[in-house]
């Protein structure tokens, strides 16, 4: 005869390794936007390094639920502003924060194709004349792609990006952690 307690903690040993395993293996997102007149976005996830079914975090498809609207909160003025802004800790901590969120995000694939004009069209071919060393110059790694198509007729910007990033969970966990030794841990 199987008692409670032994039901009880073999589920818990069973949610403790697949938590561990979703925060181990690696998780494929796809991300999709497309600006236009209406704009489109959807995220999905597998988990499991992709062997798990697709699954869809945000999709600008769905029904939007109505939501009250909240009273806004009045500021207080005379609140002491936080002294974390004026100091210097900051500013290398978050550039170090950002480089290994950067490290820790692997792009499998990236295709970015932007259409866009400005009031001016010599201000437009201008720009597209700067954005030209991204297309052409022959630094992109494999699977990453840019398409930039200027508009001389008219003001628009119209784009659309498909990207595939493998990302780990503890991996991105020690940049936020150095992060707030950094920036809040103790003074040397």
């Amino acid at each position: 005869m199987v008692t409670f307690s032994a039901i009880f903690i073999w589920r818990v040993g069973f949610l403790v390794v697949i938590l561990a395993g979703l925060l181990v293996t690696p998780v494929d997102l796809r991300a999709y936007l497309r600006t236009s007149s209406q704009s489109i976005y959807r995220v999905d996830a597998k988990f499991f390094a992709g062997l798990s079914p697709s699954v869809t975090i945000f999709d600008s498809s769905r029904r939007k639920r109505s939501i009250a609207k909240r009273p806004k909160k009045k500021r207080d003025r005379n609140r002491r502003k936080s002294q974390v802004f004026g100091r210097a800790d900051i500013v290398s901590a978050f550039t170090r924060l950002i480089s290994g969120l950067f490290g820790a995000i692997h792009f499998r694939r990236l295709n970015l194709d932007v259409e866009f004009g400005l009031h001016n069209p010599a201000d437009t071919g201008q720009f597209y004349g700067y954005l030209m060393p991204l297309q052409y110059g022959g630094w992109l790694a494999q699977g990453l792609s840019i398409s930039v198509r200027p508009n001389f007729e008219r003001v628009c910007f119209f784009g659309e990006v498909d990207a595939s990033v493998r990302v780990t969970a503890v991996s991105l966990m020690l940049p936020f952690i150095q992060f707030a030794w950094y920036a809040y841990g103790p003074r040397r």
